[in-house]
């Protein structure tokens, strides 16, 4: 399987693939500058998103239950993690971080990535996230 960014878009670039099929990741828009995300479905359908707010939306990983995580960057420079479906992402920021970068989850709803806090570079991972879970 090949495929490419929508029409005017550039620079595609893939996050991951689930047991389903379904890969996520994201490219530059017709614009030239948007970072969009996307979900691409098993029968090639492209699922474009932006996180509200959003100058960049990035997707990253995907699990097999459909959730997506990934990060955004807001208009002040500033990155925040991001999960859930195209139509319904939740943003999130990790207490005291300056930026969160959510990069995977698991099918039980766990997030993993990296925030930056005081100039510093740390890893996490979340507990279970309600609504994540290939469980529920």
């Amino acid at each position: 399987m090949t495929f490419g960014p929508p029409p005017g878009g550039s620079s595609l670039v893939l996050g991951k693939i689930n047991d389903r099929r379904e890969v996520v990741g994201y490219y530059v828009a017709a614009d030239g500058f948007t970072l969009t995300g996307f979900l691409r479905e098993p029968d090639g359908r492209l699922l474009e998103f932006v996180v509200p707010g959003a100058v960049a939306t990035q997707a990253y990983s995907v699990n097999d239950c459909g959730t997506i995580v990934g990060y955004w960057l807001d208009n002040n420079g500033v990155f925040h993690g991001f999960y859930g479906h195209p139509a319904s992402l939740q943003s999130f920021d990790l207490p005291g971080a300056d930026a969160t970068l959510s990069q995977g989850i698991n099918d039980q709803g766990r997030l993993a990535g990296h925030y930056v806090a005081s100039g510093a570079r740390h890893g996490f991972v979340t507990e279970p996230i309600p609504g994540a879970s290939c469980d529920e």
